[in-house]
């Protein structure tokens, strides 16, 4: 099967990266129409010219792929919102790495994700610009894209997660009915009650909150 001779442009978040063989990369693009997609650039850690700066984490992009037999390969990058807000507070990344991974979590890949997408690029648009608290809404309304229902049981399965009291669930579910989160006491419970439904539905512990 020959590579397709049409660049394929795309638009997503990057959510992976991994270092391939001497002087490539391999990142991980969400986007809204295909879900996660794997993307190969070469040469991207042996020169600071070819898609310098680009590949990062939490950072919009706007690429051409070619498609093949085997992994997707970068062919041009158009860097869209790096979001530097996001790494000026060590709550910030640690936020987003933990939406990051919920959302890896639940979004398939090569499949349509559009409300997913949304939410993702959302709180991490809120933490960027500082509003920390806020971001934690991304939570609920990326379990919310995926089909989950945040009314699913909260209680241990074997993989060590907290159980909330009456008096928790009375706040986590104010927080998730009206939309709004005034404070960090219980953005961290929104957070960790979300985490626990995503923990419930892929069967393992997040490594973020591990």
């Amino acid at each position: 099967m020959r590579q397709s001779k049409a660049p394929c442009p795309l638009r997503g978040i990057v959510v992976r990266l991994q270092n391939y063989r001497d002087a490539d990369r391999i990142f991980e693009l969400l986007t809204a129409e295909r879900g996660r997609v794997d993307i190969l650039a070469r040469g991207a850690r042996a020169s600071k010219r070819r898609f310098a700066g680009a590949i990062d984490l939490f950072t919009s992009l706007k690429v051409e792929i070619r498609q093949g037999r085997g992994l997707n390969t970068l062919q041009s990058v158009e860097i869209q919102d790096v979001r530097l807000g996001i790494r000026s507070r060590l709550e910030n990344i640690e936020r987003a790495a933990t939406l990051v991974e919920c959302a890896r979590s639940i979004v398939p890949h090569e499949g349509e994700a559009s409300a997913c997408f949304a939410a993702l690029e959302s709180g991490l648009d809120k933490l960027a610009a500082g509003h920390h608290v806020d971001a934690v809404m991304a939570f609920p309304a990326l379990i919310r894209g995926a089909g989950l229902s945040h009314e699913s049981p909260a209680h241990p399965t074997g993989l060590g997660h907290r159980v909330f009291a009456p008096e928790e669930m009375k706040r986590i579910r104010r927080v998730l009915g009206t939309g709004c989160c005034d404070d960090e006491a219980h953005a961290h419970m929104v957070q960790s009650y979300i985490c626990s439904i995503v923990e419930d539905h892929i069967g393992k512990p997040l490594k973020s909150i591990a």
